[in-house]
C-alpha cells in the first residue's frame, strides 16, 4: 500500500484530486473551430509512390533470394565434385599400395621358391 491509502484522509485527498474543473472560456469554441477548419491534403504522390517502392523492394528482395539459393546450390555441386574427385585419388593411392604389396609380397614368395599364378 502506498502513503496516501495508509492516511486517514484518503477520502479527502481523492475527492479533492478527482473535483471537478471549469474547462477555461473560449475552450468550446477553438475546438469546434479546428473541427470545422479544412485539414491539409496529402501530397498525391507520396501516396503512389510508396506502393511502387515497396513492390520494388519486394522485387529486390525476391531476387535476392533466388539469387541465394542459386548460389547455394551451385557451392554445393562444387563442394560434391571437390569431395569426388578427393575420393577418386584416395581410391587411386589406395590402389598403388594394394599393387605395390602384393607385388613385393609375390616377390618374396618366389625367392622363398613358391610360384604363383601364369
Amino acid at each position: 500500500m502506498n502513503e496516501m491509502q495508509q492516511g486517514p484522509d484518503f477520502d479527502e485527498v481523492l475527492a479533492k484530486a478527482l473535483k471537478r474543473v471549469d474547462a477555461p472560456d473560449g475552450f468550446a469554441a477553438s475546438v469546434m473551430e479546428r473541427a470545422v477548419a479544412p485539414t491539409k491534403a496529402k501530397p498525391k504522390g507520396k501516396l503512389l509512390m510508396m506502393p511502387r517502392v515497396q513492390a520494388w523492394m519486394g522485387g529486390a528482395i525476391a531476387a535476392a533470394l533466388v539469387m541465394g539459393a542459386l548460389i547455394t546450390a551451385r557451392v554445393h555441386v562444387v563442394h560434391q565434385q571437390e569431395q569426388a574427385a578427393l575420393t577418386e585419388r584416395q581410391f587411386e593411392a589406395a590402389m598403388r599400395v594394394t599393387n605395390q604389396a602384393l607385388n613385393q609380397t609375390q616377390a618374396q614368395l618366389q625367392r622363398a621358391g613358391l610360384k604363383l599364378g601364369d
